[in-house]
């Protein structure tokens, strides 16, 4: 999966999603590093692991049996890359994926974005905090409250009232350490249910000319800022 996007140069194997950049604003009471549930040798995947999941699913022999599931993805690399690759790695227990291509902004206002046409499977979403709060990375993508018809972020379309509950009570917290450990504790349990499936941890390496003065954007992982650069 990661190699689709250009390999350990674009970011680290993620194992939740509260990413490394919060540190103790989440990332740490979320279990840091070491918080991964479903661990596999070297990142690759257990498809043993994933057979015994289904078998609590339901299905005996591990191996899934329905009726074929359909995946909207980006028709041009790297999101197409990456979509062919999640439909490899399902097909190895059983589910066959039907792909329909589009373009990325297609995917999202079109298909992803609106439950009503959501397929099973959309490969290429990602979701980026506006500000460095654990709420802005949990709480718009899980929370039940906030699936809506159009310009839906709740891909999985999660509405459990646990969860639910748990997130609207952190919202109201206001000392620092207590709203910490409240979406640590949730970015654990949202992870668990395996809605979504987070893979990377992104850096977004830029390259700025010497000759330049860069402007990175805070809120875009460090993208570069073009309305803000100058030429030395």
């Amino acid at each position: 999966m990661r190699l689709t996007r250009g390999g350990p140069i674009d970011g680290r194997i993620a194992t939740h999603f509260i990413d490394p950049s919060f540190k103790d604003k989440g990332f740490t009471q979320a279990g840091g590093y070491s918080f991964n549930p479903f661990p596999s040798k070297g990142f690759a995947g257990d498809v043993a692991m994933a057979k015994s999941y289904m078998r609590k699913a339901g299905y005996p022999n591990g191996m899934y049996t329905g009726p074929q599931l359909t995946q909207v993805a980006d028709n041009t690399p790297p999101g197409s890359n990456t979509a062919e690759v999640v439909a490899a790695d399902l097909a190895k227990i059983g589910i066959k994926i039907k792909t329909i291509s589009v373009t990325h902004a297609t995917m999202y206002t079109r298909f992803c974005n609106v439950p009503k046409n959501e397929p099973n499977v959309c490969p290429n979403v990602g979701w980026l905090p506006d500000f460095h709060e654990p709420q802005a990375i949990l709480d718009v993508t899980f929370n039940g409250k906030n699936i809506t018809a159009v310009n839906n972020s709740n891909w999985p379309l999660l509405n459990v009232p646990s969860l639910n509950k748990a997130m609207d009570k952190a919202e109201r917290i206001i000392d620092p350490k207590a709203r910490f450990a409240a979406w640590g504790k949730i970015d654990d349990q949202v992870t668990r249910t395996a809605s979504a499936i987070p893979w990377i941890w992104e850096q977004y390496p830029t390259l700025f000319s010497s000759r330049v003065t860069p402007s990175p954007e805070l809120w875009n992982s460090g993208g570069p800022d073009v309305t803000f650069m100058a030429v030395k």
